[in-house]
């Protein structure tokens, strides 16, 4: 298996062994799981909030365009994007294209993990899970709602 690092903080004095500790971890993971690590990718000193302005992420897509890595490792989603629908969209970007993330904070990363740490959190998505619960809850007081308690 062919592997990607991608690293980044959102500053560069964030913590100054931040944008270390980060291919370390990974290294040293890609290491234990014998994982080949072809290529690394870093945001040094570069909000997580727009991918689309961050050359390192930039050239990460790139190269998976071109199948250059078959999986790319991070420390966590957030390093891949702080924002939730972006986390969504670059999952599946990458699922299409044959490439799968490990997040050393998550592990091996699908898609009911990205909606579980990306989706709850959307503004757009928070308010239709609470008409689905007030829906679901008029659903329960409705007589022709099955009696939880009779099964």
């Amino acid at each position: 298996m062919r592997a990607a690092l991608y690293t980044r903080t959102a500053s560069v004095s964030q913590r100054p062994t931040d944008v270390h500790d980060q291919p370390a971890a990974c290294r040293v993971f890609a290491e234990r799981e014998n994982i080949e690590i072809v290529a690394a990718f870093d945001d040094a000193g570069v909000s997580g909030d727009f991918s689309n302005s961050r050359p390192g992420f930039l050239s990460l897509m790139q190269a998976a365009k071109t199948g250059a890595f078959d999986v790319v490792i991070c420390e966590g989603l957030v390093r891949l994007s702080r924002s939730q629908a972006d986390i969504i969209d670059i999952f599946e970007s990458l699922r299409v294209l044959g490439v799968s993330v490990i997040a050393l904070a998550d592990g091996r990363v699908d898609g009911m993990q990205v909606c579980e740490k990306g989706a709850p959190n959307t503004p757009r998505l928070k308010a239709m899970l609470r008409k689905a619960m007030t829906e679901r809850q008029g659903d329960e007081a409705s007589p022709s709602a099955p009696d939880s308690e009779a099964e």
